[in-house]
């Protein structure tokens, strides 16, 4: 999808993917947190490093009586764990585990503008293969088989950072409507999007009701702790 196609009144009627046009009723771009369509074909503005993470994956293959074992967990139960600090050298950012049936997932997240800085003299690539030779992580995935390794964009700008998503035959979704709040102290996204996925069925007002609602419990718990001293 390389273009959105517009009516004579700015109406959204369908996408241009290379040589081909696809008309619809609605359109709803959902390719990430840092889609370019969004900002060049409805004017919303580019994210700022701050705002954004780039996260990064690797998934080991175990069985699953050895990551019952490992984690001392009854059979069919697993665990998930988040790290700060070493993962990343002191930036910010920070470190996740958890288990599958039968394999393990390690990676972690650091802030763009932090990962990027001249200060910075470790990339996220070679903060991934430190914490996987931690003495924390090591031992969880010794003898493991990597099968899979990925990258992820991840928005972090909070409420501020949610562009405009209604337009006239389009609706933003998801990553793509900045519906993600990953602030350290709360990690939420689904909820949002289920949220948005209830008004696809009903009405705008019923969509944007439910997503204010989910958001209202981000900013009331933000406005906690910064009265508490503790941003």
């Amino acid at each position: 999808m390389e273009e959105l196609l517009k009516d004579g009144s700015g109406r959204v009627t369908g996408i241009r993917a290379g040589e081909d046009e696809i008309t619809s009723q609605v359109v709803i771009p959902c390719k990430g947190c840092n889609t370019i369509l969004s900002e060049r074909c409805l004017g919303n503005p580019r994210p700022k490093p701050s705002q954004m993470a780039v996260g990064i994956k690797e998934v080991f293959e175990l069985p699953a009586n050895v990551i019952e074992d490992r984690f001392l967990v009854p059979e069919g139960e697993g665990a998930a764990m988040l790290f700060v600090g070493d993962c990343t050298h002191g930036n910010v950012g920070g470190g996740f585990l958890y288990t599958n049936k039968t394999s393990i997932s390690l990676g972690l997240v650091a802030t763009i503008s932090k990962a990027e800085s001249a200060d910075n003299q470790v990339p996220v690539y070679q903060m991934l293969e430190g914490f996987k030779n931690h003495p924390a992580v090591a031992p969880i995935i010794r003898g493991a088989k990597m099968v899979e390794h990925s990258g992820h964009m991840v928005p972090e700008g909070g409420y501020d950072m949610i562009p405009k998503y209604i337009f006239d035959g389009c609706l933003l979704a998801g990553e793509t409507a900045g519906l993600c709040m990953n602030m350290g102290y709360q990690v939420r996204g689904m909820d949002f999007d289920l949220c948005q996925d209830f008004g696809h069925g009903s009405s705008r007002n019923q969509a944007a009701i439910g997503i204010a609602s989910g958001l209202g419990s981000v900013l009331s718990k933000k406005a906690a702790i910064a009265s508490a001293g503790t941003l």
